[in-house]
């Protein structure tokens, strides 16, 4: 702990690139956390029950739709101008690939479908997809304070927008709320995301894309598929087989939860921007010190929300919403856990370490999943926040040992060439 504490202290430039992101992510904390409490208040537990449910999958399809470029696009060392007509090209296809798999995916996750709220669902995956490849971009390029903040701030900043229009003219319609935010999510998503790619310019480069990407993204594409659902199932399993009064009290804690790994997860967006080019010697030091760092702000920030819980629950999300208070006491400390787990992930990745993963998260996925619909059966909320922080505590813990291996042996390899 004391080489924790020593390692966050020396490292004051970390902190200071880390800021930038960390108040990127904070601001879009805010905008999703509005949300929710204008949903809350404006639609009641019911119909928002049904937006949360709508949203939590289409972010769950958005992550199939973007093919793991967010990742492949990060860590392949190759020209640009190879992709940039045919990224673009899926980027304006993504609305219709998203609306056909949304009409067979909707009618089996919910009792009520209709056309909006298929539109809604499409356009919302299609926009996060968007903002995906946007955000991939900026991490490729370093512009982690400018580009990438936009791309993931500007979205759900108009989605908002337009869901107070919706509240200027009285609608409390679910699927008017979920047209909204996809019409929203999806035109920003796009402009930003073609605007990262150089605009039109994109679209007059005919470079072939060589076998090494399609590879990297292939294997990139099962892991961010995995990790995503890895991630989501807690809330996927609870949109499905909760009342829509409990996943919207869940949803409260998930909210929580994500509002302070938003802020933590700053240092591996950072790490992931710089470990791409750290040295042999320096990687395992880098990881361990933004693991130190994240640590440090997620455990603080938990322990104040936590004693805060039923004063900020009832106060944003009001008195009918008071069942949320025990989740988001004990849901927000996986945000310690989750902050590791994702640096330690994305380094794996960097050391090309993606069938590990791939073998992890299967089985991670197995068990996490099968834990999830056997605590949801029973009703066992509580049960189901305890299991999210022991699983990730074990994947953290499990990816932490392999990234120590791993590093030993680059390290080994790396003396045996200075003496030869």
């Amino acid at each position: 702990m004391l080489q924790v504490l020593r390692s966050v202290h020396v490292n004051a430039g970390g902190w200071a690139a880390s800021g930038a992101v960390a108040a990127g992510n904070i601001a879009n904390t805010v905008v999703g956390g509005l949300t929710g409490v204008i949903c809350a208040r404006w639609l009641g537990p019911i119909e928002r029950g049904h937006y949360v449910s709508a949203t939590m999958w289409a972010a769950a399809l958005a992550v199939v739709l973007s093919l793991g470029l967010p990742q492949s696009l990060v860590i392949d060392s190759g020209p640009l101008a190879r992709l940039t007509r045919r990224l673009g090209l899926l980027l304006f296809g993504l609305p219709l690939i998203a609306g056909v798999l949304a009409a067979f995916l909707l009618p089996l996750i919910s009792d009520e479908t209709g056309v909006r709220r298929i539109l809604g669902f499409a356009l919302i995956a299609a926009g996060s997809a968007a903002s995906g490849v946007g955000a991939g971009l900026a991490q490729r390029f370093g512009r982690m304070s400018g580009l990438f903040q936009s791309v993931r701030l500007a979205p759900p900043l108009f989605a908002l927008i337009a869901l107070g229009l919706l509240i200027l003219v009285g609608n409390r319609s679910a699927d008017d709320w979920l047209l909204a935010t996809g019409v929203a999510t999806y035109t920003v998503g796009l402009f930003l995301a073609l605007h990262a790619l150089g605009g039109a310019a994109a679209f007059r480069n005919v470079a072939r894309i060589d076998g090494d990407f399609v590879r990297l993204t292939a294997v990139a594409v099962g892991t961010a598929v995995l990790s995503m659902c890895v991630y989501g199932a807690d809330g996927l399993v609870a949109a499905a087989q909760l009342r829509p009064e409990r996943v919207a009290e869940y949803a409260i804690g998930v909210a929580a939860t994500g509002a302070i790994t938003a802020v933590s997860q700053s240092f591996g967006m950072v790490a992931f921007s710089r470990l791409r080019h750290a040295t042999t010697q320096g990687f395992g030091r880098a990881v361990f010190r933004y693991c130190g760092q994240a640590l440090c702000v997620s455990l603080t920030l938990a322990l104040v929300v936590a004693c805060l819980a039923q004063t900020i629950v009832i106060a944003l999300y009001g008195d009918e919403f008071r069942g949320a208070v025990v989740i988001v006491q004990i849901l927000v400390f996986a945000s310690a856990p989750l902050a590791v787990d994702y640096i330690t992930s994305h380094a794996v990745q960097l050391r090309r370490g993606n069938r590990f993963l791939l073998v992890l998260r299967g089985g991670q996925l197995m068990v996490f999943v099968g834990g999830a619909v056997w605590l949801c059966e029973r009703g066992d909320v509580v049960g189901l926040c305890w299991f999210v922080i022991v699983v990730f505590t074990v994947s953290s813990a499990i990816l932490g040992g392999w990234l120590a291996v791993r590093n030993g042996s680059y390290r080994s390899n790396a003396v045996d060439e200075e003496r030869a």
